[in-house]
């Protein structure tokens, strides 16, 4: 029987040199997240703590970084004003503990798994930057023959990140201030606003939340991707995003 997950990087964080491991799921059994639809799924966690511990402990910070979601920030406020909606004692543990003991795949491993065709997410839970690029390179190129064009991932590193991740990942903001400060290093971004009146010159609200649309389908999500204006210069002329904050 093909595996339905596999581990494609265990290594140092490139956020604070932690172990930490990458996992790619979906390989065989398709994800049930509505919103984001038929993507492969991909897991940024610690090696050595279970995700719902590393969420208690504060040792997320090796795969979330410096993101203002991140629980141990919050825990002055009662657990349902927490701002982060991954529960990590459901997908995350579970992904964690069924690949924990595994080897890191081979490309041949990841050639052969999956048994259809479908997007991927940069990060079900844990930033995609804390892995080096290469190894997602590596992961894209072996999977190129199932992957269709839906691409979606956000990354809270933008201020510190390779600049290279701007061409495939979004950068998550939380302010006017840092939508500028993340499109000067060429991302564009996708925001967490507090209601729909906050949308701002050059924004759009996310697809799903307007028309159900699901990222399989939307593809708005994935990076920056500039192409020749008539002027010459490089533009990426679609929308950034933004959401309106999870209750």
């Amino acid at each position: 029987m093909k595996p339905n997950a596999l581990k494609f990087y265990d290594g140092p964080s490139e956020i604070d040199g932690a172990p930490i491991v990458g996992v790619i799921s979906g390989l065989v059994r398709p994800t049930s997240n509505r919103k984001t639809g038929d993507l492969f799924q991909t897991w940024i966690m610690p090696r050595d703590v279970k995700p719902n511990d590393a969420v208690k402990t504060g040792e997320d910070v090796s795969v979330c970084g410096d993101c203002i979601l991140r629980p141990t920030l919050h825990r002055h406020k009662p657990i349902e004003d927490w701002p982060c909606y991954v529960k990590t004692f459901q997908g995350p543990r579970s992904v964690w503990e069924a690949t924990r003991e595994l080897p890191v795949a081979t490309v041949a491993d990841i050639v052969n798994a999956p048994n259809r065709e479908a997007g991927i997410r940069f990060g079900a839970w844990g930033d995609p930057t804390a892995i080096p690029i290469l190894p997602w390179m590596v992961l894209i190129w072996a999977m190129r023959a199932r992957l269709k064009r839906s691409k979606a991932g956000y990354s809270h590193q933008w201020r510190t990140c390779d600049p290279a991740w701007s061409g495939h990942v979004m950068a998550s903001v939380h302010s006017p201030a840092e939508r500028e400060q993340a499109k000067g290093r060429g991302f564009r971004t996708f925001r967490i606003i507090g209601s729909a009146s906050e949308v701002g010159q050059g924004e759009i609200l996310c697809p799903n939340t307007t028309h159900g649309v699901q990222c399989l389908d939307c593809g708005l999500c994935d990076g920056s991707n500039p192409r020749p204006t008539m002027t010459g210069a490089m533009v990426d002329g679609r929308k950034d995003i933004a959401i309106v904050v999870h209750r």
